[in-house]
């Protein structure tokens, strides 16, 4: 399926859904820390599922061995990561879709798009655990949050009611989160006592990197829900020498190398790219 984007700059409209990454034979053996990630943050939520329902109320057994095909079947060959296109400047320097390179050559510089493949790995917040949980006492969960510093993505707040296809996905940075205090910044004429406050329970404030795009994010539209953000950003790929990981919290940045190592392939990612173009 091809990717789809938003024309105005700074804004990525997803695939319906996310298109899943494929594992590559060039990427590396899978380490310990890679399967750790894998069974905590895919295998054991998708059989507790399969067992439980979404909310966790299933009643009745499945049979052991009926669950391992099933966990065969749809996880064990499916990477944790999706990837979206994206276009625009409200992430820049971090994420640009300018033209780069000035001084390379055409046979290095053919296959760049105006466009950028974004990898997301999905977040687990403590606060949103899944009703599945409630039934093993909430063993085996194991958040994966989004942090300060992190560029994450996230249905725009004025589409999350519309059907899928018509939602918008914006990428922004985390400012803040739950428990924060922020501080209004009123124009040196006004002497209005300046404002603060503290972000409620399972929120975030997001902003664009770039000020010039005015692109909008928590300033205009308020906090988002955490559970609207669907992956943090962890790689980017313009073209097969234009790609590498995104600066995010350094506790994430350690938390998704295992992750980056075993599902990217910065060349297949790049000829996915091409094509959607």
């Amino acid at each position: 399926a091809r990717g789809r984007v938003a024309k105005t700059a700074g804004l990525g409209r997803m695939s319906v859904p996310l298109r899943r990454l494929r594992y590559a034979s060039s990427t590396r053996a899978w380490s310990l820390r890679y399967i750790f990630e894998k069974a905590t943050q895919q295998t054991i939520p998708f059989g507790l599922r399969e067992a439980f329902g979404e909310d966790g109320k299933k009643e009745g057994d499945i049979p052991a061995m009926e669950l391992m095909r099933r966990i065969n079947e749809h996880v064990l060959d499916q990477p944790m990561c999706s990837q979206m296109l994206f276009r625009g400047e409200a992430m820049a320097p971090e994420l640009s879709c300018a033209p780069r390179f000035a001084k390379a050559t055409a046979d290095e510089t053919k296959n760049q798009t105006n466009l950028t493949m974004l990898i997301l790995r999905p977040l687990r917040h403590a606060g949103t655990m899944p009703g599945t949980y409630a039934r093993v006492g909430g063993r085996w969960f194991f958040p994966r949050p989004a942090r300060i510093g992190d560029v994450v993505a996230f249905i725009h707040p004025d589409t999350v009611a519309k059907s899928e296809h018509e939602q918008v996905v914006l990428i922004r940075r985390v400012a803040a989160l739950a428990g924060d205090l922020l501080e209004s910044v009123l124009p040196e004429n006004e002497n209005t006592e300046t404002k603060t406050f503290q972000l409620p329970k399972n929120k975030a404030w997001v902003v664009a990197d770039n000020p010039a795009t005015d692109a909008p994010d928590s300033r205009n539209f308020g906090p988002i829900a955490i559970d609207t953000i669907l992956g943090r950003v962890v790689y980017h790929v313009r073209s097969s020498i234009d790609h590498g990981p995104v600066g995010n919290n350094p506790l994430s940045v350690d938390e998704d190398a295992a992750v980056v190592a075993a599902e990217v392939d910065a060349n297949v990612i790049a000829h996915d790219l091409k094509e959607s173009c």
